[in-house]
């Protein structure tokens, strides 16, 4: 008898032991989004954190985030977070200047959020769709714009370019003055460089187009003479006129002086 109910216990923790691990496995867990793989929140409907593991705050949110992210799946979206200081990228991107910085995303539409940080708060806004009454990040801003992808670049760039540093620093042993005067000379170079093929393309396109000879037919050289000649006997008749209008004036006012003269 003790060894049947003793059978029974072991099957029901069996039976326990199997099913919560079949719930921790439903359990949706936060989504790690990076450089490569970011482009998956512009599809569907996210919540995305950015955070520093040095950041207080953001450790304090980690429990809740979590919890939040285990009810993803009755929600109907997806959490994510990134970390700042291993994706450089995504800082540039999204323009993270404080921490933890918050998201929401819908089909390619971004906005920040600003309320509690509960998970309370967090089921709630995605229930009563309180993110309509939020506006979205306007169109210069938007990180899936061609220019955000340049700042993104140039975040990458400047990382490469002070892990680089390092290297020559601490392995190599050159001194950080010197490391200095490299990358500024390397700076120095390649904008010469870029100067002059930029020269050379815009000298190249739009360079201007020299003036066609005109070729004048031995017809049009004979209308023009004409047509100076035309001008200049024109000319000739009206000085003529003019000429004759002025005598005939100076003869009238002669003959007024005379008349009067005999009057008096």
């Amino acid at each position: 008898m003790m060894n049947s109910k003793f059978l029974i216990f072991c099957c029901l923790l069996i039976f326990i032991a199997i099913s919560s691990g079949l719930k921790d496995k439903e359990r949706q867990k936060v989504i790690v989004i990076d450089d490569n793989n970011w482009n998956d929140v512009l599809e569907n409907e996210w919540m995305l954190e950015f955070y520093a593991p040095w950041c207080p705050a953001c450790k304090s949110l980690e429990t809740t985030w979590e919890e939040f992210a285990a009810s993803s799946k009755k929600l109907g979206i997806n959490v994510g977070k990134s970390d700042v200081t291993t994706n450089p990228g995504l800082s540039g991107r999204f323009l993270i200047t404080a921490f933890p910085t918050i998201f929401h995303i819908k089909n390619g539409v971004f906005r920040k959020y600003s309320g509690s940080r509960s998970k309370e708060a967090f089921i709630s806004f995605i229930k009563e769709e309180k993110w309509n009454d939020i506006e979205p990040i306007q169109w210069w801003r938007s990180p899936s714009s061609i220019h955000m992808s340049a700042v993104s670049s140039f975040f990458k760039l400047a990382l490469s370019i002070r892990e680089y540093q390092d290297h020559l620093t601490e392995e190599h042993g050159i001194p950080q003055w010197a490391s200095y005067v490299i990358f500024a000379l390397g700076i120095i170079i390649i904008g010469t460089i870029i100067g002059i093929i930029c020269v050379c393309v815009l000298d190249f396109v739009f360079r201007p187009k020299s003036p066609l000879p005109e070729y004048i037919l031995p017809d049009e050289t004979n209308n023009k003479k004409e047509n100076t000649n035309e001008i200049k006997e024109s000319k000739k008749e009206e000085d003529v006129l003019d000429d004759e209008s002025s005598l005939s004036e100076s003869g009238s006012v002669r003959r007024r002086k005379v008349e009067e003269s005999e009057k008096n």
